[in-house]
């Protein structure tokens, strides 16, 4: 497809050259400097995290809680590989006593100072998958903190209530169990001190893959230097846990979370609206809404998070005006998003206005047209872009 003249993105992030209509392309081409941009940013945070160098606009707190984060889920991922090769070492002849003892040893830990050496955990994907947990934390711990310290001196606003505490007293049981499922779930992803927790369903498969066999190398060196063990046999041992452990893996991802199901019941009582999920954002309940934009947008959750979270808005923007958002209610999102102060806000009257009109004239249709484009396959989308087709 040829580009037409005018369709081309500007010196400033919002100016469009052909004021009016922006142009479909114009519009591909914001959303895609603004991924290589996301991009570099995540790459920057990997560097702050694992070689030193520089801030990776990341404060103390925040990189120490990236830090412990990948250090946990590690630490988990090693000790279900280790639950499951001690059932498998443990009859075998010829495995040393003392390797049995070490695999079963709850307090062992070794494949993370391992993997952070290798270099292999600054994969961008995982460090996204991360940064983004942190930034919904944040963001809900934020919010509803703010609703705490206002609760006994204002009232709430007509009409807003408190969703969960609705849906809780529905008479619908299917909903109301769906309800403490959720807050079942979302318990758990936070440790005793309030920290964020990764889940499997946090990190893309292909992530969660690797992450697998890399804490399996990281054991599997641990173990052949320092016992003598016959290593074919431990590699055939290993190999079949992690396996075994992936296909648990698997069959678990292939099924909704507590989260979605309860986004599907709302669904399916027509109840998943946008002032629904403005409210749910209000509230703090962020995973919550991140799947329900995800549902009413059908984008896949790693990039609702970008939208949701990066500096600037304008892919927000073009995903509220595809779903029928009002300007009022995409204003009152994109604030709340950011609120917890992780990301910059064009606060000044000037940039809310810029960012608004950006909004106010992006048609419906050439909305809808690039969130259909964002939904593609990306293996396809990148296969059109290294063949010179206009992706």
């Amino acid at each position: 497809m040829k580009r037409r003249a005018g369709s081309r993105i500007g010196d400033g992030p919002l100016r469009l050259r052909q004021v009016g209509t922006p142009e479909l392309e114009a519009l591909l081409d914001l959303a895609r400097h603004r991924a290589a941009a996301h991009r570099e940013a995540m790459a920057a945070i990997a560097a702050a995290l694992f070689a030193g160098g520089g801030e990776g606009g990341l404060s103390d707190r925040e990189r120490a809680l990236m830090s412990e984060v990948l250090r946990k889920l590690i630490h988990d991922i090693e000790r279900v590989i280790r639950d499951e090769l001690a059932e498998r070492v443990a009859d075998r002849r010829g495995v040393p006593q003392e390797l049995a003892v070490e695999v079963t040893d709850p307090e062992s830990e070794v494949a993370h100072p391992v993997l952070v050496a290798s270099g292999v955990l600054a994969n961008p994907e995982l460090i996204e998958a991360v940064w983004r947990r942190l930034r919904a934390h944040m963001l809900a711990t934020s919010l509803r903190r703010r609703i705490s310290e206002t609760a006994s001196v204002e009232a709430a606003a007509p009409g807003e209530v408190d969703v969960i505490a609705r849906l809780l007293k529905d008479a619908d049981a299917t909903v109301s169990r769906s309800v403490m499922e959720y807050l079942v779930a979302e318990s758990k992803r936070v440790d005793t001190f309030q920290n964020p927790l990764i889940v499997r369903h946090d990190l893309p498969p292909e992530v969660l893959d690797k992450l697998y066999w890399w804490v399996a190398a990281a054991l599997r060196r641990h173990l052949a230097a320092h016992y003598a063990v016959d290593l074919p046999a431990l590699d055939d041992a290993i190999e079949a846990t992690v396996t075994a452990a992936l296909a648990s893996v698997r069959e678990e991802l292939g099924r909704l979370t507590a989260t979605q199901a309860l986004i599907e019941e709302m669904a399916r009582r027509r109840e998943l609206s946008v002032p629904l999920l403005v409210q749910l954002l209000r509230q703090g309940e962020v995973s919550l809404f991140e799947a329900g934009f995800a549902r009413v947008t059908r984008l896949n959750l790693r990039l609702v998070g970008r939208l949701l979270y990066e500096p600037g808005g304008e892919g927000l923007a073009i995903a509220c005006k595809a779903v029928g958002f009002t300007r009022a209610s995409f204003i009152a999102v994109y604030r709340l998003t950011r609120s917890a102060g992780f990301a910059p806000a064009a606060e000044n009257v000037s940039g809310i206005a810029r960012l608004v009109r950006f909004f106010d004239r992006v048609p419906r249709g050439t909305a809808s047209a690039v969130v259909r484009h964002w939904r593609r396959n990306r293996g396809y989308l990148h296969a059109t872009k290294r063949v010179g087709a206009d992706a």
